[in-house]
């Protein structure tokens, strides 16, 4: 901030407070000077009309606008002290009775008299920070790049407004109102973004219509023109983005303010490396020098940059254990160095082996489809109950697809994401795509076999061997590109002895012979049918199968069917049609996904088994194929698999299992993936087991001894200490008007109220609270940066924080040591050493080296000298582990939910609290590999059910009091935890409708609720409930 621009800010905030003095002290003064008493002692109807008494009306309008005008004041102050404090602003959008020019004057003065702090501490607060920065070296601190980038798909269409503006990329959670707080400094500034927005193109091909809920991946243009300039720190050894967070705003709970605004430079909120740069929003600096980042955030966490060093702290003092007790340190057999666990056991899993097959390129498409439509089950959740769970016979099942498919998920989006940004750089260059036939993918980088020679690849690609094969390196990250993928048809073939994968592109091949032993190539084919029907790339493809595969067709929507015979004849009048077309267009296949992708020309599909079929015709019929196919010399987006101890045709590209079981092919030895058909059920059934919408109770949590609590896993106080809600009214609910006043005002039904809002009796109250009298000291000390107590977070990205000793193993692997600490809080009656060590999938005695280096972590309770994690002590007959005293998001949150309860009325806020705790999905972000034990028992359902109850229950109480941004607030915590559940966008649409936003309530409706998909399917048939709300909601739009 220059000198002049903030002595401008001064000058209109010192003009600001004048006026305010005026408005606020001399006009009553003025008028009680003036005029004194302007209602006369005696006045009648036949009075004679004087100019005293014209004076009087006049001084009573006067002071009836003054006081709109003060109350107006009030409310726009607090307002910007709570906006100032990252809250959305609990306060009315409109004062009731006044004037909107009122509101308007109010909030221009108090927004300018707030300036002139803000220029105060850019003064004394920013200036000492950047001369220290320089001081240690001249390049610590960076602003971001702010300047527009320009797209040169869209950038000869002017904007309906032609402004300013930067770019923002939207992340997971994200709204217009969460953005326009973080990029203009206050939320009620949405309606900017959504202007230089509106009409344009987003990535997805989809286009903005001010939709308040926006989609991740989206590119934004926010208006330049009151954009803060934020500052950037850059990342030092030893930084974690708790302390950054402390140093910059005092309070280290803020660290998600940092996190959310650099999502596209933190993969993982537990690794930061020296030399990022990260913006920190909400302070306002000078832009000292840029420099070159370097490779640092080029590490990972295999791979963590060797400058990082670990804080030193005192080890913590070693206590003799209780007698009895399981000692756990690093012992000679196991050293303390902890392992990657590379290898995948899943106890009673039958899937594992399949999974691994290919790279695991089978099992993270497959893994994307099944979570999406997992989440599909929650959709439409009852109030008060759980989405279901994985079924028991599945569970391990469930495990290894999470395992599998988490760890292979990152190279199969590479791949992905290379091959559609490559069709996008032809397409940029005005070239031609190459003709691919295989791709090979290993630590060395990503390679494309050639079917002709093509030497100019485009950069970051590089070509060799005389320009047969381009090649693309593991590092680089391909920019964001939503068009067809190039090569629908690629496909896994297998592994070779270098653990690289190999894979085969169907359509360039046209005809491909699978020739061997019966169980084993149909085993291969199997495979190939289930990635094409999975597969992210190959989501436009019609595929045909017969006499193999039916166990898989299942697995997808719209993409495989099962025919009776290989129809070639069919299959070669596709083939000659698509010739002519080539010939008649002067396109082929492959330049149609560069110029035309909208309209490219998708791959038709058959795969079949010989077996049963008539050799004598399908022989000639395959060579009629293949004499279509060769009257041009590209591809014709047909193709034709067939398996058999014979081959057809030698033309056909030939793939050969011999008798040691290994796949011959033109580019090398592999060995072949393969799915049997028990496998393939039992992958159906897992997919089905996702299809169930059954509703389950949530179960009542255990206490520290095991028994039975009081509340439920999500908070909510159990059946017994509860009442019946009284339709007519209630004053010992948290809900307490009778349910007519909530059904009409909010978006809600008597179902929820009766679910989510019970009574409590008195007694019953009085006694709930009382149990909890730590509950307040517990909330501040969470709070309190300075705090030595371990903090734990689940609602939202899995993080730990504890001062305890951090050796180096946990220093470089924190994210595993938080998953184990989560795991433990999540079970406060504790858990044997063989549940753990199963649950984790490793040796009992790396588990107790393993829970010693947490022990030291989380260091010891300074009131009683003990660890928060003793050693195992015996409970009921047998040794367990559990935590005490860890401060939990979780556990704080079902607290605040069971006190509002029994607090009634005034608990709303004890749930505004809980609410403010959320950051987003729970248990969002786990590591590679982790997190199985939840398909036991899901947690993170359970806490997904109770942030969308208690969002839902402060929503209803907030519309009815006519309060729509508190209910908009709280539905918007909703959505960020539970996407894919209707309930919390339509409390959202109903808030928008309250504050005067009809026709985009209107369009939110339609785009977000009635026509949203959340996988690999269309869009579902709304509930009776989503019916019957929505159609209330237009019923308040009509009137």
């Amino acid at each position: 901030m220059t000198a002049a621009h903030r002595a401008g800010i001064v000058v209109r905030g010192l003009s600001a407070a004048v006026i305010l003095v005026v408005f606020g002290f001399g006009v009553p003064a003025a008028l009680v000077t003036t005029v004194g008493n302007p209602i006369p002692d005696r006045l009648t109807l036949t009075s004679p009309l004087t100019t005293e008494a014209v004076l009087g009306v006049l001084a009573c309008v006067a002071w009836v606008l003054w006081a709109q005008f003060v109350a107006c004041l009030a409310v726009e102050a607090i307002a910007e002290v709570r906006l100032a404090t990252g809250h959305s602003a609990d306060w009315l959008a409109r004062v009731p009775g006044t004037l909107g020019a009122q509101q308007a004057l109010a909030r221009t003065l108090v927004q300018a008299v707030i300036a002139i702090g803000v220029a105060a501490s850019a003064t004394t607060a920013a200036n000492p920070w950047i001369d220290q920065a320089a001081a240690a070296t001249s390049a610590s601190v960076v602003l971001p790049d702010t300047a527009p980038r320009p797209n040169p798909r869209t950038e000869e269409i002017p904007s309906p407004k032609q402004v300013a503006s930067t770019t923002i990329t939207v992340q997971r959670g994200d709204t217009l109102w969460s953005i326009a707080e973080q990029h203009l400094g206050a939320g009620e500034r949405w309606r900017e973004i959504a202007e230089v927005n509106r009409g344009q193109q987003m990535a997805d091909g989809s286009t903005f219509d001010d939709s308040r809920t926006v989609q991740p991946g989206w590119t934004l243009r926010v208006p330049s023109g009151g954009q803060r300039q934020e500052a950037a720190v850059v990342v030092e050894p030893g930084d974690t983005l708790w302390g950054i967070a402390k140093e910059e705003y005092g309070e280290g709970a803020d660290w998600p303010r940092i996190y959310r605004a650099n999502r596209s430079r933190i993969d993982d909120p537990h690794w930061i490396y020296p030399g990022q740069h990260f913006e920190v929003p909400g302070h306002q600096v000078q832009a000292p020098p840029e420099v070159d980042q370097g490779p640092a955030d080029l590490q990972s966490e295999h791979n963590p940059p060797p400058d990082r060093v670990p804080p030193l702290e005192p080890a913590p003092e070693t206590i003799a254990p209780p007698d009895g007790a399981v000692v756990d340190e690093p012992t000679a057999e196991e050293p303390a160095e902890v392992a990657d666990d590379s290898a995948i056991q899943i106890d009673g899993a039958t899937i594992t082996r399949a999974l691994l097959c290919g790279g695991g390129f089978l099992a993270a498409g497959m893994l994307a489809v099944y979570v999406g439509r997992r989440r599909t089950q929650s959709r439409n959740r009852r109030s008060g109950r759980s989405a279901p769970s994985v079924g028991k016979a599945l569970r391990a099942e469930d495990k290894a697809l999470r395992a599998v498919g988490g760890a292979a998920g990152e190279r199969t989006a590479f791949f992905d994401a290379a091959l559609r940004e490559l069709a996008q750089l032809t397409e940029d260059r005005g070239g031609a795509l190459p003709d691919v036939a295989a791709a090979r993918i290993g630590d060395d980088g990503l390679h494309l076999y050639l079917a002709c020679v093509a030497s100019d690849a485009p950069a970051p690609w590089s070509s060799s061997d005389g320009g047969l094969v381009w090649s693309l390196p593991l590092m680089h990250v391909a920019g964001a590109t939503d068009r067809m993928s190039p090569y629908p048809s690629m496909v896994t073939l297998g592994e070779d002895d270098n653990g690289d994968t190999l894979l085969v592109d169907l359509e360039a091949a046209g005809v491909t012979q699978i020739i061997g032993e019966q169980v084993a190539t149909v085993d291969l084919a199997r495979f190939i049918a289930a990635e094409l029907a999975i597969n992210p790339w190959a989501d436009a493809e019609i595929v045909s199968l017969v006499g193999i595969g039916d166990e898989v067709a299942p697995l997808s929507y719209g993409r495989l069917f099962v025919e009776p015979h290989v129809d070639i004849e069919r299959l070669t009048k596709v083939a000659h049609q698509m010739v002519d077309n080539i010939e008649s267009s002067g396109r082929d296949v492959l330049a149609s996904r560069v110029v035309d992708w909208m309209d490219a020309w998708v791959p038709t599909v058959t795969i079949g088994s010989l077996a049963g079929e008539d050799l004598d015709g399908i022989g000639p019929a395959t060579a009629e194929l293949l004499d279509e196919m060769e009257r041009t010399s590209t591809r014709t987006a047909v193709v034709l698999v067939t398996v058999g101890t014979i081959g057809l045709d030698p033309r056909a590209l030939t793939l050969r299992l011999d008798a040691d079981d290994r796949l011959q092919t033109p580019w090398g030895v592999v060995t072949p993936n393969r799915l049997t058909a028990e496998e393939a059920t039992t992958l159906a059934e897992l997919f089905d087991d996702a299809e169930n919408e059954d509703n389950e109770p949530i179960p009542v949590a255990q206490g520290p001894d095991g028994e039975p609590g009081e509340v439920n896993e999500a908070g909510a106080l159990v059946a017994d200490l509860t009442e019946d809600r009284c339709g007519t009214g209630d004053p010992h609910s948290v809900l307490p008007r009778p349910d007519r006043a909530y059904v009409e005002a909010a978006a809600t039904t008597i179902e929820d109220l009766a679910a989510l809002a019970p009574a409590v009796s008195p007694d019953d109250s009085a006694r709930i609270i009382a149990s909890d009298p730590n509950l307040d000291d517990d909330l501040d000390e969470w709070g309190d940066p300075d705090s030595s107590r371990p903090k734990l977070t689940v609602l939202g990205p899995v993080e730990l924080h504890a001062v305890g000793e951090k050796s180096a193993e946990v220093d470089s692997r924190p994210a595993y040591f938080a998953e184990l600490a989560a795991y433990l809080t999540a079970h406060p009656a504790g858990r044997t050493p063989n549940e753990v060590a199963a649950d984790f999938g490793i040796q009992n005695n790396t588990l107790h080296t393993r829970l010693g280096q947490l022990r030291k972590w989380l260091g010891k309770r300074p009131d009683i000298d003990e660890w928060y994690l003793p050693n195992a002590v015996r409970v009921r007959g047998q040794q367990v582990y559990r935590i005490h005293g860890v401060l939990v998001d979780a556990d704080l949150f079902r607290r605040l939910r069971s006190r509002a309860e029994a607090r009634g009325p005034s608990g709303i806020d004890d749930l505004k609290q809980a609410l403010e705790l959320v950051v987003g999905m729970p248990y969002d972000q786990p590591r590679k590999r982790g997190y199985g034990w939840l398909s036991d028992t899901p947690f993170d359902h359970y806490l997904t059910a109770a942030v969308v109850d208690v969002a839902h229950i402060v929503a209803t109480h907030a519309l009815t009091e006519g309060q729509p941004k508190i209910a908009l607030w709280a539905s918007e915590k909703a959505i960020a935890a539970a996407p894919s559940e209707d309930r919390p966008r339509l409390d959202l649409a109903r808030a928008m409708q309250m504050m005067g936003d009809d026709a985009e309530a209107e369009r939110y409706l339609r785009h977000e609720v009635f026509n949203r998909t959340d996988d690999d399917r269309p869009p579902l048939e709304p509930s009776a409930r989503t019916k019957q709300v929505g159609d209330r909601i237009e019923q308040h739009d009509d009137l």
